[in-house]
């Protein structure tokens, strides 16, 4: 419950599924306007009613399950990882170069400098020292 008061927002809308943990979850936030529907996915998976669903949220999951390493991954890691599972499904949803992309992003956090590098100075008896 601390996890969920710190980063969600009043009014924000919760659907989940029908475990037990999670039947009480508006009267146990100390979140104003908040909105639970849970699913009971013994009878649906799609509550006919209100329309609710934990279908995109699973599915979400299961593919960054899929991305994640099966063997080695340290749980101080994941982060990370998570972070290269969102970076590769924001680029392939939008059909962006991942590289050219970054490369603009990296331009606009940190824009080039109007310096220019020195020119390189080539001595002749260094370069006769590598021949």
């Amino acid at each position: 419950m601390p996890i969920i008061n710190e980063h969600c927002l009043d009014g924000t809308v919760f659907c989940s599924d029908g475990w037990k943990s999670y039947l009480k979850l508006a009267e146990h936030l100390d979140l104003e306007d908040v909105v639970h529907f849970p699913v009971n996915h013994t009878e649906n998976y799609v509550d006919h009613i209100t329309g609710a669903h934990t279908q995109t949220v699973e599915g979400l999951w299961r593919h960054c399950k899929e991305f994640l390493p099966r063997f080695g991954m340290k749980p101080k890691d994941l982060g990370s990882y998570l972070d290269h599972f969102m970076w590769h499904r924001y680029c392939k949803q939008r059909k962006l170069d991942m590289f050219k992309f970054f490369l603009s992003c990296a331009a606009e956090l940190y824009p080039p400098t109007s310096k220019q590098l020195p020119r390189a100075v080539f001595q002749e008896s260094a370069i006769q020292e590598h021949i």
